[in-house]
């Protein structure tokens, strides 16, 4: 693994080592069609650049922001992994890599189909089939991730069902792992 990836790839290895059961975080396409872990649309608000949209950049582009730029333990007296750290954006690819029997939900944030075709690539050339659930707020992208991939059964829950008030997402989730722990509590680690 490359040093960047693997600089960036310790926040996963960090919450594999505290005993999580699933991690979270969220996925964009990028302009050459990777999945990106990135939790904003832009790079604006946590990066040392102000280029627009994630999906407006190529993989090669998006490695040259500084990731770790705004991060700051102490109300920004210090910001300890600012300038040439080597702190970048990931790809699901990396994160699978990095943590090879975590289980993951991974929120597909794009609204372009092709996010859907490039999950399914990354998910099955990664043998992560029974560890990953996918989930999006992009109804769309869900009804195509079912039609598509037969591992994925049911799309839960269907909007309808709920008062518009109510924030829900939808979630897929695989055969292979449920969404609902045998205990009472899920412990889930957000990264985004």
């Amino acid at each position: 693994m490359h040093t960047s990836q693997r600089i960036h790839s310790v926040l996963f290895l960090s919450a594999c080592a505290l005993g999580v059961d699933v991690i979270e975080t969220d996925v964009h396409l990028s302009k050459d069609g990777q999945l990106v872990i990135w939790h904003d649309e832009t790079l604006d608000r946590n990066t040392d650049g102000s280029g627009g949209r994630v999906e407006d950049h190529t993989l090669a582009e998006l490695k040259t922001y500084d990731a770790g730029y705004t991060f700051t333990p102490d109300n920004g007296k210090t910001f300890p992994f600012r300038g040439g750290k080597g702190v970048q954006l990931c790809t699901l690819q990396e994160a699978l890599e990095a943590c090879p029997n975590q289980r993951f939900n991974v929120d597909l944030k794009s609204n372009d189909p092709a996010i859907v075709d490039t999950f399914i690539e990354v998910i099955h050339s990664m043998h992560a089939t029974k560890r990953i659930v996918a989930a999006s707020f992009h109804l769309s992208n869900l009804k195509l991730l079912r039609k598509k991939a037969l591992i994925f059964k049911r799309v839960l829950p269907r909007l309808r069902l709920y008062p518009p008030s109510w924030h829900f997402r939808n979630f897929i989730y695989s055969p292979g792992r449920s969404i609902v722990s045998s205990s009472k509590y899920l412990r889930q680690w957000v990264l985004r």
